[in-house]
């Protein structure tokens, strides 16, 4: 049980999530609104919250690996800037339930930071906006549920406005993890297409990679996809659905959430 947790791990850390789920962004305001996320996709945004505000993203997730089901919540993201630049980050903040209750607990919480590596007002046509982002979860979580140790994962975030309504973007993303003291080193690869149909309504289609899945396993490969909805320039809204590629090995997952920036 905690080896698939742990294969799934990555749609929990969403954050998974988000290939800028405002997708296509518009310039930045005085104001720090309209509000951009990090939920709800694998990837992770290359955009930064705002000096002066801070946000919080939560939702949950229902996942169908063969006969095997579960759900996490609240998915927790607290995102506070400390700059122009760099951001601190409360992430993970995850309570997994399995069907029937047993096993059911906290998994590992993180901290972590957004740094910006891009110029905040890029003006040269194709500059394409990027971000280092760094976890570090704790041995916190519940029984069977909890590392071993530290667990650090680095990511790199990019994406690139093609035009007024649609972009592109993905990660590259470098994960050490230790389940039960067997560890080993998970790299992971995503790509997005962003689409905006209006100021309030976005899309986003995305796939990605893991290898591997598990210590001694295979890679495996993902799609999903989804919609946020902004219910005010504060408040964000969204769904996604998506699956393993080898779904009867992989499984499936759908999920919703919400997103507020004060």
């Amino acid at each position: 049980m905690h080896t698939t947790l742990l294969i799934l791990l990555p749609f929990a850390l969403v954050a998974s999530a988000a290939a800028q789920t405002s997708p296509a962004p518009s310039p930045a305001s005085p104001s720090g609104f309209p509000i951009a996320t990090d939920r709800p996709s694998f990837s992770d945004a290359s955009s930064l919250v705002p000096m002066g505000r801070w946000q919080v993203e939560t939702g949950g997730t229902d996942f169908k690996i063969g006969s095997l089901k579960y759900g996490q919540l609240p998915e927790l993201l607290v995102r506070v800037p400390l700059s122009d630049r760099f951001e601190l980050r409360l992430v993970n903040v995850n309570y997994s339930v399995f069907e029937g209750g047993h096993g059911s607990g906290f998994q590992d919480p993180g901290v972590g930071f957004k740094l910006r590596l891009s110029r905040a007002n890029r003006k040269a046509a194709g500059e394409p906006e990027l971000a280092l982002v760094g976890l570090l979860q704790a041995p916190a979580g519940g029984p069977g549920l909890r590392a071993d140790t530290l667990q650090p994962t680095v990511k790199l975030a990019a994406y690139l406005p093609v035009s007024a309504t649609d972009g592109f973007g993905g990660n590259l993303v470098v994960a050490s993890y230790t389940p039960q003291d067997a560890h080993f080193v998970q790299y992971a690869a995503s790509v997005y297409w962003a689409h905006t149909f209006n100021p309030r309504l976005a899309s986003f289609v995305e796939t990605y990679g893991l290898t591997p899945l598990s210590r001694g396993t295979n890679g495996g490969a993902f799609a999903d996809a989804g919609f946020t909805y902004l219910l005010d320039k504060a408040t964000q809204i969204d769904v996604r659905y998506g699956s393993g590629f080898a779904q009867n090995r992989d499984g499936q997952f759908f999920g919703a959430g919400i997103a507020f920036r004060f």
